[in-house]
């Protein structure tokens, strides 16, 4: 597909290009610069997976040594300046397959000299299929980045400070080089401008080239249980929980308010509340039965006091910082009459189908041979499962004149997204035809529609109800 490239600078929510760290950061205040005003677009979407990796994106990363950085201008070394401040990105590098290519200009590869120790960039195009390197992986640990054609491995001369790196001996004194991807979570960007006869830098027209890279980023972010308060009178005890406060008492208007605190505080599983004071305690425990007698003060409830425990809690099913995007969908499960169990693992991940049929529809804890659970399934109206997906997602972008007119860009953009983790709910519904067999099934009389927050549960993303297309709208609009 081609379209303009205003269009998607646009999309980009990029503009003018400031020098700032290892590459230059896009800003989203300024317009745009007149050489990126025109010119076009070839754009690719790919789905990948977590567990292949990075297959239709190319990652951006450094290799650093100690806190200096792989660099390739006229020479091979490394050097810290070059970590901070490298606008053509020449200490930047993306692999393909067993190539090293430089990020700033992706048909340049690191090569090999016949009988020499020393490195020096190649045309990718011109490499002999044995000249590749194995490196470190991305985010892990320490390792070599050593010549498959040689045997040898890249290490820095003895030294402190910038310093040649040449082809030595393999083994612990070379495993010392690590990989870390670009931060791509402003948006960064790289560009080599034409050089004039005299040596001095033309940016007048478009650069030569000009690389760019967004990236939601890959961290999973902090988790936490999520606390469900639903009843509130049903779930009180007169008294006040001490020694487990989380923070200070904070004002709330209503019972209600102080549990909606206690749902969006990282740790809180209970909150005390005073109605004459209007004052809310959020607590670290979520039952009387989980603290020392001592630590629950009953006779704090002439003084107004009572303490509410959470409804549900389910473990580790909430992001609650630092999270990856996130999008919900909601897929109808299909009738089957019998358990949830009997559907894995073609529709739902075994894990999930567990739970599922010990939360929903529940039979009564006293009653070993009751059908209660197979007889709602049978009957429900329908069951939807809740889909919440949080995706990683890249996208990069490689620009050059336009051959057919070169005060143009030609620039092609590739995508890419993984499903990381989803939070699954189930949802059951007994129509106004079914709505005899709701109290039996652990509705309300007058409720049609129920949400199993119990039943809630956060996995490593598979298909769920042959749906896969976990990230699409993330990948779109990344």
């Amino acid at each position: 597909m081609v379209e303009s490239w205003r269009a998607v600078w646009i999309v980009l929510c990029c503009a003018v290009m400031q020098a700032q760290g290892a590459v230059e950061m896009l800003e989203e205040e300024q317009g745009p610069k007149s050489w990126v005003g025109q010119g076009a677009l070839e754009m690719s979407t790919m789905a990948g997976s977590a567990e292949t990796g990075w297959a239709h994106v190319a990652i951006p990363a450094q290799f650093r040594w100690s806190e200096q950085c792989l660099q390739l201008r006229t020479e091979a070394k490394v050097d810290e300046f070059s970590c901070n401040e490298d606008p053509g990105a020449e200490a930047v590098w993306i692999n393909e397959g067993e190539q090293m290519r430089q990020w700033g200009d992706q048909s340049m590869c690191l090569a090999t000299e016949e009988n020499s120790d020393q490195v020096r960039l190649q045309t990718c195009a011109e490499m002999g299929k044995d000249d590749g390197w194995s490196v470190p992986s991305t985010g892990g640990a320490l390792g070599e980045i050593k010549s498959l054609k040689q045997d040898k491995c890249l290490v820095p001369s003895t030294g402190s400070g910038a310093r040649p790196v040449r082809l030595g001996s393999c083994g612990t004194a070379a495993m010392k080089w690590k990989r870390d991807a670009l931060d791509g979570k402003l948006g960064t960007c790289a560009q080599r401008w034409p050089v004039t006869v005299g040596g001095k830098v033309d940016q007048t027209g478009v650069p030569m080239r000009r690389v760019c890279y967004h990236s939601t980023g890959s961290s999973l972010g902090q988790w936490q249980d999520h606390v469900m308060f639903a009843d509130l009178d049903q779930h009180e005890h007169p008294g006040r929980m001490i020694d487990n406060q989380l923070k200070q008492p904070t004002s709330a208007e209503t019972q209600q308010a102080c549990a909606d605190m206690c749902t969006d505080t990282p740790g809180c599983h209970g909150f005390n509340y005073n109605v004459g004071e209007a004052s809310c305690e959020r607590v670290r425990v979520g039952s009387v039965k989980d603290v020392p007698e001592e630590e629950f003060d009953e006779s704090q409830a002439e003084a107004g006091w009572k303490f509410y425990s959470p409804q549900v809690v389910t473990p580790g099913t909430t992001c609650s910082q630092g999270c990856l995007p996130q999008t919900t969908i909601r897929l109808q499960f299909p009738q089957t009459g019998g358990n949830f169990e009997g559907s894995s693992p073609d529709l739902l991940p075994s894990m999930a189908a567990n739970k599922f049929d010990e939360s929903v529809f529940p039979a009564p804890e006293d009653d070993a041979a009751s059908t209660v659970h197979q007889d709602c399934m049978g009957e429900v109206g329908g069951i939807t499962i809740e889909v919440t997906s949080y995706c990683e997602a890249a996208k990069t972008i490689q620009c050059h004149p336009d051959p057919a007119d070169p005060t143009k860009e030609k620039c092609t953009e590739a995508k890419e997204a993984h499903c990381r983790r989803m939070v699954l709910l189930p949802i059951s519904y007994f129509g106004p035809d079914k709505k005899e067999h709701r109290e039996e099934c652990g509705h309300g009389p007058h409720q049609d529609t129920k949400v199993w927050h119990a039943a809630r549960i956060a996995l490593d993303c598979v298909p769920i109800v042959n749906f896969n297309d976990h990230c699409g709208s993330i990948q779109a609009n990344i």
